[in-house]
């Protein structure tokens, strides 16, 4: 097995080599995450880059997820962004710590589960407040 440095399709160079996340499905071509902000979708070898001027917080992407309705989740720092047409909604799911997000993931009930530094908060499906079930020990056990 053999891999080769990828810098995009010809024209059309990637935001970073800095790359922090990957989602690809069926048809929704590679999404690519990166370390210093931003996301950029690679699709039938062409480059759309999305930035802060689109909404996105300009901090570290961790996860790209596809809800059951299509629609499209960055999880960062600082919380979490929906893509609404071309433009990305900011969504803070722990408004008393803003900058604790760990990582996100998303069900098959279509649960949005978003981690912090000390909760594990829910969305479910067709809701748009989180909810916490409390405190949770994010220690690492030995």
């Amino acid at each position: 097995m053999r891999f080769v440095r990828y810098t995009g399709p010809s024209g059309h160079a990637l935001e970073s080599n800095n790359i922090s996340a990957l989602a690809t499905w069926p048809g929704e071509g590679l999404w690519i995450g990166f370390q210093f902000g931003g996301v950029s979708v690679l699709r039938d070898g062409r480059v759309i880059h999305y930035g802060e001027r689109d909404g996105l917080p300009d901090i570290t992407v961790h996860n790209i997820l596809k809800d059951r309705d299509g629609s499209m989740w960055v999880a960062t720092r600082s919380g979490l962004a929906h893509l609404r047409g071309n433009r990305w909604e900011r969504i803070v799911p722990d408004p008393d710590n803003p900058f604790s997000l760990f990582g996100a993931l998303i069900d098959r009930a279509g649960t949005l589960w978003a981690l912090t530094a000390d909760r594990l908060l829910a969305r479910a499906s067709g809701r748009s407040d989180f909810r916490g079930d409390g405190k949770t020990d994010t220690r690492s056990r030995g």
